[in-house]
Parts: C-alpha cells; sequence; structure tokens
C-alpha cells in the first residue's frame, strides 16, 4: 500500500510501543511508525509532541525553562511599549499574554469573534495536538484508533456497515467514561465551548470518551462519522456536519483522510467535507487504508490567526470609511455588501495583502446582512503595528528563547 507523507524532521526520538497497524512502514513529519509483516510491536516517536508539554531534560517539571530569569518581549513601532514577561515560562506561556496583550483587542473591537472565530481561551492553548480522522464508511477510522490504543475506548463500535454516528473526542481521564457533549462544550477545561453554536441537535451528536493511556497524554483524537453515499446521508443530519468538520478542522493539528483502496470512489457529501478544509491543506495527509501521523502546529495557528484578524481589521475599517455621515446610509450598506468584492481588491492593493489571505467573500457577504456597518470601529493604527511587531519581533524571540518545537 501506498501512502504520500513528508520527510521526517531531525528530531530526538522518545519511544511509545504498541502494536502495529498495517503491513507496511510509514515515515511522516515528527513521527514514524514501523510496522513489519503481520501484526507485531512496533514503534511510535512522539518528540515533537511531548516537547510541547513537558521537557525530559528538565525533571518532569511540565514546562519549557528558560537559562534566563526574564526575557522582554519587545515592540520596535512608534505606538508600541515594551512588555516585560518576568514569568514566561514556556512558548505556549509566551503566546497566551501576546495574545490578551497584543492580538486579542483588535479582534474585539473588529468584531472577529463574530465573524470568525471566537475568542481563544486557556483552554485552546492548553490543548494537547489533536489528530481528526475523515472519510466514508468501513474505511477504518475506529479501528485505527483502537490499534494505536491497543484496545477499545468506551463508546467505539466496528462493522462492515456504518457504526460511528457521532463526534467522538478519544482523549487521556484518570477512568474509563463517556461524557454527554452538552456537558462537555460547557466545560472551561475542554477546547470544545465553540461547538455550542451548533446546538442541542449536534451536541446530542458529539460526546468525549475518556481513558487513561500514555498514547492520549500527548495526542487527543476526534473520531467522526463515516460518510455515506447519496442525499439520505445529509437530509437524515439534523445539524450542519459539513460545519462542524470545518470548525474542527480549525481546531485540529493533523487531519487525516482515509480512503479504502478497494472503494475510491467519492460521495457527493464528502466532497463538501473535503471543500470545507480549504485554508487548512497544510494539515491535510491522504492515507490509503489505515496509517497515521501528527505535527505540533500551535504556532503556525497562531500566526494564521493574527494575519486572519489583521485582514478583518481592515475590511471592517473600509466598510465604515466607506459609509456616508448622515444620510442614505441604508442603501450604501446595500452597495458595499453587493460590491464586497471589489472592496476586497481595493484593500489588498492599498495594503499589498494577498488575495489568498482574505476570506471567503460570499461567506462575508452573508454574514454582513445581519450588522449595521454604520456602528463598526475605525482601525487603530496602534493595533495593527503591534500585531505587526508581535508577528515580526515577539514570536521570533520566543523561538529564540526557548527550544523551537520544531527542530
Amino acid at each position: 500500500m501506498d501512502i504520500g507523507s513528508a520527510p521526517i524532521n531531525q528530531i530526538s526520538r522518545r519511544s511509545i510501543k504498541i502494536g502495529s497497524f498495517a503491513p507496511t512502514q510509514i515515515a511522516m513529519d515528527g513521527l514514524l511508525v514501523s510496522t513489519p509483516q503481520s501484526f507485531s510491536p512496533c514503534r511510535i516517536y512522539l518528540d515533537k509532541i511531548s516537547n510541547r508539554f513537558e521537557s525530559t531534560n528538565n525533571g518532569g517539571s511540565g514546562c519549557l525553562t528558560s537559562s534566563s530569569s526574564q526575557i522582554e518581549i519587545s515592540a520596535s513601532g512608534k505606538h508600541s511599549k515594551k512588555i516585560p514577561l518576568k514569568t514566561v515560562t514556556s512558548i505556549v506561556d509566551g503566546l497566551k499574554k501576546l495574545y490578551i496583550q497584543k492580538l486579542k483587542p483588535l479582534e474585539s473591537i473588529h468584531r472577529f469573534h463574530e465573524f470568525v472565530s471566537p475568542a481563544l481561551t486557556n483552554s485552546d492553548f492548553d490543548a494537547k495536538p489533536m489528530v481528526m480522522l475523515l472519510g466514508q464508511y468501513s474505511t477504518g477510522k475506529t479501528t485505527f484508533i483502537k490499534h494505536l490504543l491497543r484496545s477499545g475506548y468506551p463508546g467505539a463500535h466496528i462493522g462492515p456497515e456504518p457504526t460511528t454516528d457521532r463526534f467522538v473526542a478519544v482523549m487521556n481521564g484518570t477512568d474509563e467514561r463517556s461524557i454527554p457533549g452538552n456537558t462537555v462544550a460547557v466545560q472551561a477545561d475542554m477546547p470544545f465551548n465553540g461547538l455550542t453554536t451548533f446546538g442541542s441537535a449536534f451536541l446530542s451528536k458529539f460526546q468525549c470518551s475518556q481513558m487513561a493511556h500514555p498514547l492520549l497524554e500527548h495526542i487527543t483524537f476526534v473520531d467522526t462519522p463515516g460518510v455515506l453515499s447519496g442525499e439520505k446521508q445529509r437530509t437524515q443530519r439534523s445539524y450542519d456536519f459539513t460545519g462542524v468538520t470545518s470548525w474542527f478542522a480549525a481546531k485540529c493539528d493533523r487531519i487525516l483522510l482515509l480512503f479504502d483502496p478497494h472503494k475510491l470512489d467519492i460521495s457527493d457529501e464528502f466532497k463538501r467535507v473535503i471543500s470545507s478544509l480549504k485554508g487548512h491543506d497544510d494539515k491535510i495527509r491522504v492515507v490509503l487504508n489505515k496509517a497515521h501521523q501528527v505535527d505540533t502546529q500551535q504556532i503556525n495557528e497562531f500566526v494564521k490567526r493574527a494575519r486572519a484578524a489583521k485582514i478583518h481589521a481592515y475590511i471592517m475599517n473600509q466598510l465604515k470609511k466607506e459609509m456616508p455621515s448622515w444620510i442614505g446610509k441604508a442603501k450604501a450598506q446595500q452597495r458595499l455588501i453587493d460590491n464586497l468584492d471589489t472592496l476586497f481588491e481595493k484593500i489588498q492593493r492599498e495594503h499589498h495583502l494577498p488575495p489568498g489571505d482574505f476570506p471567503n467573500v460570499d461567506s462575508f457577504r452573508l454574514a454582513l446582512n445581519g450588522y449595521n456597518i454604520d456602528r463598526f470601529e475605525r482601525v487603530k493604527s496602534r493595533m495593527i503595528q503591534a500585531v505587526d511587531d508581535m508577528l515580526a519581533y515577539d514570536i521570533p524571540n520566543l523561538l529564540k528563547t526557548f527550544r523551537n518545537p520544531y527542530e
């Protein structure tokens, strides 16, 4: 069996022994699965993941430490101030402070949380890397997870027909238990609060399965319902399946599209699901019959969010700028919405921004219909400068001060 993969990065390796998965050898970013013929033991190397949560060289203290007693996250812009971070203990800790002090103010004032993505919480930063498995029914998604764990997880079912009819987050926990989606979505220590926007119809089809396992100390798996062909599956769902998939795609560090090499036809719903993954191409790996890989991408995701927030602020500013001061506001708003693609092009030229970084114009146009553009805020140059300095100086300084998780 063939599988597409990227070269393995040069990393120190700490191994965890688990059962093999398929008679093949799979090499992927920061993870190596070696599986000889028959189901004999194999080894998975997970240093890139474990480095995010613990330092094996610092006595198991659970954080990366700096050789200096203090670092400064500084900004060079004339409107920015130096921010001393005396208590920063890791890259994740530094990103939290940068988000609260520099990026979140820009997001809040321009309603980024309403249009694009909810505000980040501690659980979003502290969550373990997530791997989501997508595929049509009977492509081995649940079997893949069970084989890595060498056991079933609470609520897992396997069969020739579709058996997983819900989204399941498989996480580490002291006891084996299944937690209903309505409960998981309101727990502050879980990174799933944003799922409440999909309503009770979805949350009744979501659960968290917890069990004590060394692999789950480093990774969370997201098992998904098998996708069927035809309209029956789509019309019978009582929630936005594609929307939920897109939400998880933004949260996950790896997205595995599993295919059975003997059944390579793709249903209409699966095509829609794949289309919804646009913008997360760097996370996607196509897998022929059961395999896996994972890579930590938290810094990359943080940078992508910052760029998206900056562009969003420019869009809101331009919309506000082109609204009249007194009369004709309703007609002006409709004209702006109708000609949103032209406005996007104007912003791209004025600020020298790549078109590929802009949101989908049709989705943004639809979202705008629920707002009064006249109430939007004008952009503050100091906030843009703060985000620019964060991207140009603060994040590189974090990587210099602490061990780079990608090395």
